[in-house]
């Protein structure tokens, strides 16, 4: 089994050091991330506030660390429920087959059809703007590629023999499916979740930066990158922080993903630095 590259060994270091900066919020800033104080609004970097102030004098690293935690729950908490939901249907679909997977398909070709912001958007609407519906809008549009890749793993795996053997000695189809087929696909599940909660943080951060996500004084990456664009001229340190912990953040999933592919997929022969 190939061994962890120097690459991911750094992006777990790097998600573990933000988790833990994001749990322990409070302990490691010295503001809140609505403390506003109008006579320090827009200085730069300081030995006070090392990544500078807002328009409104808030500490700019104590509401990116804030917005971390808001950022990466959004990000985890949808790609868990995501995968539950494209867990099951993809499972049903591609254990059942016939029309029940017909019927799931086409229903996965319309979210996939469209893009899944637009979706997102719409739902929002419906759902009101806030933390609950942005997590829930992103979950039930992200869905579809989780159910397309366990419908083909399960399709593949239903055919092995000790699946056969199973269903010789009279063992449920319940039984088979969720106690001896998924039990062994959760290799490259675990992979999907890696690649897929950097694309539900960028969603998350995209719907905010256009103002339909997270409201204030809340902070996400999105909404703090959203304010700093607007001031990118003359003010570049608004969106240079908050860009940089969005852009480190989403490569580090992503080679944290490459990683864990090639860790638990060891016929696949990938050059990894290290």
């Amino acid at each position: 089994m190939k061994k962890f590259g120097i690459l991911s060994k750094i992006s777990i270091s790097f998600l573990l050091i933000m988790g833990a900066l994001a749990i322990l919020a409070p302990q490691v800033t010295r503001y809140t991330y609505d403390e506003q104080n109008i006579m320090e609004r827009l200085e730069t970097s300081s030995a006070k506030h090392f990544m500078g102030t807002d328009v409104l004098g808030r500490d700019l690293y104590s509401r990116i660390i804030y917005g971390a935690r808001l950022s990466l729950t959004v990000g985890v908490l949808t790609a868990l429920v995501s995968l539950i939901i494209g867990l099951t249907l993809g499972a049903i679909s591609g254990y059942i087959g016939g029309w029940v997977d017909g019927v799931i398909m086409r229903v996965t070709d319309i979210f996939q059809i469209f893009p899944m912001v637009l979706i997102a958007i719409l739902l929002l609407m419906l759902l009101g703007k806030g933390v609950t519906g942005i997590i829930t809008a992103i979950a039930l549009t992200s869905w579809a590629t989780p159910a397309r890749l366990v419908r083909g793993l399960v399709m593949q795996a239903k055919e092995l023999p000790y699946v056969e053997s199973a269903r010789a000695i009279g063992t449920s189809h319940f039984i088979i499916l969720f106690r001896h087929i998924i039990p062994n696909l959760w290799g490259p599940i675990i992979v999907a979740l890696s690649f897929q909660i950097p694309n539900n943080i960028m969603a998350e951060s995209f719907l905010s930066f256009l103002g339909l996500g997270l409201q204030p004084p809340y902070a996400s990456w999105g909404t703090l990158a959203s304010d700093g664009f607007r001031a990118i001229q003359t003010y570049p340190h608004l969106i240079v922080f908050p860009g940089a912990a969005l852009f480190i953040t989403l490569l580090a999933f992503n080679f944290l993903g490459d990683g864990l592919r090639d860790w638990l997929d060891p016929k696949q022969s990938r050059v990894d630095i290290g």
